[in-house]
Parts: C-alpha cells; sequence; structure tokens
C-alpha cells in the first residue's frame, strides 16, 4: 500500500516513524520523476486485502491520507 507522495524527505521520514510507532512495517522508496525525487512512503506487501482495506480507511480518517492499494509483483 502506498501512503504517500512528498518532494521533501523529511515529511516522508515524518510519516515513516509515525507509523512505526504504531506497530506498521513502513519504508520510503525514492523515484526519479521528471528530473525530481520523490519519496513514496509504503507499508510492506502482504497478501490479506481485507486488512489492506481496513488500513487504507483507519489512515484516510485518522491521518488525512490518501491511501493507494496496490499489486506486489516481487
Amino acid at each position: 500500500m502506498q501512503l504517500g507522495s512528498f518532494s521533501v524527505k523529511s515529511n516522508a521520514d515524518s510519516l515513516v516513524q509515525r507509523l512505526q510507532d504504531q506497530g506498521h512495517s513502513a519504508q520510503i522508496e525514492t523515484v526519479e520523476t521528471s528530473g525530481s525525487t520523490v519519496y513514496r512512503v509504503r507499508l510492506a506487501p502482504t497478501t490479506d486485502r481485507a486488512r489492506l482495506e481496513r488500513l487504507s480507511s483507519e489512515f484516510r480518517d485518522s491521518l488525512g491520507l490518501s491511501p493507494q492499494i496496490q499489486s506486489y509483483q516481487p
């Protein structure tokens, strides 16, 4: 699940820390797009779609985020 994209790494770091403090396994993916760097905050992959949908709702309500559930290809 992707939780957000940030142009400032400290914002992504802050969200990751907050999520980890809540017991989630979150990480930052760094992506270069159109000559700029974007920091994407993601949760560790899981096959439990129902859990992802619950978390997506929780993050939307409690953190004001717009999570995206994406398929995972290892």
